[in-house]
């Protein structure tokens, strides 16, 4: 029941567009610098073609011990009666590396294509329950100005099965939710976030907005100037007036 839109909102992360690059390092760093950085970040979270469970499981191991109890929860609250339930949402930020781990260890990391993750990169993973019991889908985007897309779902067990080797092998290694020493409510970043969602929109427009705000700022500017130019030559003028009447 809610909306991405607001998800798109609490992780967008746009590249600064007063950053300007040479054309040779910008053209590398979009062309073959992400692949380049995709083999790196692979190397250290150990995945795709330098596969490493170790490795991965010491990178996302803690997050994905934290996954795993928060998907036994939502069916434990949606089974067991007079269940006490957390928050219906959690969202965690993390590295590139990170992302790319979680996406091994969900069996997606075929949808990166070989070149790292884009600003603003997430993996949402949902409980569903119905009649026939609980499945687990995951819902992905690439980047700021991508939108969410389902792209697996498991069964329940199944999916249990599929993250149990990368979660971590002592529950002392996690610091579980309810050992952080403040929570920033969902409910509150949808108040702050206002409801026309204007984060979002000037978010999802990426550079072009932030370079159009940019231009209407310089347009003010310049409006201004001229206003005080203007006031300017009014009252030198009706000074030089003032004076020969003196």
């Amino acid at each position: 029941s809610y909306s991405y839109s607001l998800f798109e909102a609490a992780i967008a992360e746009v590249e600064n567009p007063l950053v300007r690059l040479d054309g040779a390092l910008d053209k590398c760093a979009r062309g073959e610098g992400r692949q380049a950085q995709y083999r790196s970040l692979s190397i250290k979270s150990g995945v795709g073609s330098e596969f490493s469970l170790p490795r991965a499981r010491a990178a996302i191991g803690s997050l994905m011990a934290i996954i795993s109890k928060n998907a036994d929860d939502a069916v434990k609250a949606d089974t067991v009666e007079d269940m006490k339930t957390g928050p219906r949402v959690r969202v965690y930020y993390t590295h590139d590396h990170n992302v790319l781990g979680v996406a091994q260890a969900l069996g997606v990391i075929d949808e990166y294509k070989g070149i790292n993750p884009e600003f603003s990169s997430a993996i949402a993973i949902e409980t569903w329950s119905s009649s026939e019991g609980f499945d687990i889908k995951v819902v992905m985007k690439d980047g700021v100005a991508k939108p969410f897309k389902p792209v697996a779902k498991f069964r329940f067990l199944d999916f249990k099965k599929r993250i149990s080797p990368y979660t971590a092998t002592s529950d002392e290694d996690v610091q579980w939710d309810d050992q952080v020493s403040e929570i920033y409510s969902f409910a509150q970043f949808g108040k702050d976030v206002g409801p026309d969602l204007s984060v979002v929109k000037s978010a999802l427009t990426g550079t072009n907005s932030t370079a159009t705000e940019r231009e209407s700022v310089d347009w003010q500017i310049l409006l201004v100037f001229f206003m005080v130019v203007t006031v300017v030559v009014v009252l030198v003028r009706r000074r030089n007036t003032y004076t020969r009447m003196y």
